[in-house]
């Protein structure tokens, strides 16, 4: 009688690795339906909680910065004058101040274009503008994060030299003055002589003495007769 045949090792290994392997591929068949069904139970309430929300709103609770900037481009037309929805808007955003800078980063720190102003840079700065006014009018408090942040754009501004007082493009300079008054940046970008002198620059435009006053300068002990005159 033949001698019983030994099963090969390795054959018994395989069925062994494969019963292990259907294991955990039926577990992981189990924990999939599991992670497909919460995340279909968040998906419909997270959808339920935004059900309302503009895309404005969305933009602005996702600080996404380059998103608004870029819807308001697309949309300059309707935001020609302050509107409520676009203080609304600001107003959900975690911080309004961060969002403002990331929205402006790309102008603030761009590198200085032989002096001129393209198209596209005055659509920009007349879009920081607009989004500063908001900021301050609706009284927001940057964060110490926000104020940083300026600080460090300001100071990036300032080194690319676009804001001298011999600049022609005016906006920049009102743009300049605005983030400093919002985000309380006198004594760190050269102190009240220097944003003064930048205030006199502008003297010309209506917005001048309102820029100055936002400033939070002492109108009588910064800004001597001499230099009143030129409002």
């Amino acid at each position: 009688m033949a001698a019983e045949r030994e099963p090969n090792p390795s054959v018994l290994d395989a069925v062994a690795s494969l019963q292990t392997y259907s294991t955990a591929l039926s577990a992981f068949s189990s924990a999939w339906r599991t992670l497909y069904s919460d995340a279909t139970t968040i998906d419909s309430t997270l959808a339920s909680c935004l059900e309302g929300f503009s895309q404005l709103e969305l933009l602005c609770s996702g600080m996404d910065g380059p998103g608004l900037r870029a819807y308001l481009a697309e949309h300059r037309d309707e935001f020609r004058d302050p509107v409520r929805s676009l203080d609304a808007a600001l107003l959900v955003a975690p911080d309004p101040g961060l969002l403002v800078l990331a929205a402006a980063a790309g102008f603030c720190r761009s590198p200085p274009t032989n002096g001129k102003a393209d198209g596209e840079s005055k659509v920009s700065c007349r879009l920081l503008i607009d989004l500063l006014d908001r900021i301050r009018a609706l009284g927001v408090k940057p964060s110490p994060e926000a104020r940083e942040e300026a600080k460090a754009v300001a100071a990036d501004w300032k080194r690319s030299k676009r804001i001298e007082e011999q600049s022609l493009f005016k906006n920049e300079t009102i743009a300049f003055l605005l983030l400093v008054g919002v985000f309380g940046l006198v004594e760190d970008v050269g102190g009240a002589v220097q944003v003064l002198d930048l205030v006199v620059s502008i003297s010309s435009r209506e917005r001048a003495v309102e820029i100055f006053l936002g400033l939070g300068l002492d109108l009588d002990k910064h800004l001597p007769a001499k230099q009143v005159e030129y409002f």
